[in-house]
C-alpha cells in the first residue's frame, strides 16, 4: 500500500473510490491507507468514501464497504487538527462523503 511512493512527496494527494470494496477489515485498512497517504502529502490529502448513512432509495450492496463518518474523522484527527468533512453532495445513487486533511 503506497510502497511505490516511499521517499516521494506530493503537494496534494487524492484518493477517490479506492476504499469502497468490502475487505476482511476495512477500518484497519482505511486507517493504514490514510496514515501512509498522509506521510507523502506536503499540503492537502483528499479521500472519498461511501457513507454508512444511506439514502432511503438506495439498497445496500453486499460487495462494498460503507464507512462510518465518525470512524473516519477519528482517524483523520489523529493526524491533524485541520480536517474538513463534506457530506452534502448529491447521491450517485449512494451517499458519499470526503475528508480533506490539511497541514
Amino acid at each position: 500500500m503506497l510502497d511505490n511512493y516511499k521517499g516521494k512527496q506530493a503537494d496534494i494527494v487524492t484518493a477517490f473510490g479506492l476504499l469502497n470494496w468490502l475487505l476482511e477489515d476495512n477500518l484497519s485498512y482505511t486507517k493504514k491507507f490514510i496514515e501512509n497517504a498522509w506521510k507523502i502529502t506536503k499540503e492537502t490529502l483528499i479521500v472519498d468514501f461511501l457513507s454508512s448513512y444511506l439514502t432511503t432509495t438506495y439498497d445496500r450492496e453486499l460487495n462494498v464497504y460503507y464507512h462510518n463518518v465518525r470512524d473516519v474523522l477519528d482517524i483523520c484527527f489523529e493526524l491533524t487538527d485541520n480536517v474538513v468533512m463534506i457530506h452534502d453532495y448529491k447521491p450517485i445513487p449512494q451517499k458519499e462523503f470526503m475528508v480533506v486533511l490539511k497541514r
